[in-house]
């Protein structure tokens, strides 16, 4: 009995893992420019907000929060359908969405790897 409780309890401690979505990667003194789809004030909550705004939005994969009197009295946000090159600029923080966080995270690669050969010289397999 004292063997299977140790083992629950071994396996709940390497089981454990941080909350992703807490795990925000901002990029300060960068921008990133163009494939902007919406741009708006920010009233309060900084580039946090903005980090905000791109999770609740499915077309978001970057974003761009620029301090305030850059563009105007008040703080910017800008949400990108794009992850375009970062910039140095002291005017800005960027980031990623949380789904690409995510995907940086796990090592997840969205992209699917096709053979650069043609198919009709695929090697066979046993089996095939």
């Amino acid at each position: 009995m004292f063997r299977f409780v140790f083992t629950i309890f071994i396996l709940s401690i390497f089981s454990f893992s941080p909350n992703s979505s807490s795990a925000q990667m901002f990029e300060n003194n960068t921008e990133r420019a163009g494939a902007t789809y919406v741009r708006g004030a920010v009233n309060a909550g900084g580039p946090d907000r903005c980090w905000s705004l791109c999770a609740d939005d499915e077309r978001c994969l970057a974003w761009t929060w620029e301090r305030p009197g850059v563009s105007g009295p008040l703080a910017m946000c800008s949400l990108k359908t794009a992850v375009t090159p970062g910039q140095y600029s002291p005017c800005c923080v960027s980031g990623l969405s949380v789904r690409l966080e995510r995907q940086i995270d796990t090592g997840f690669n969205p992209r699917r790897i096709t053979p650069s050969y043609p198919q009709s010289r695929r090697v066979p397999f046993y089996g095939d």
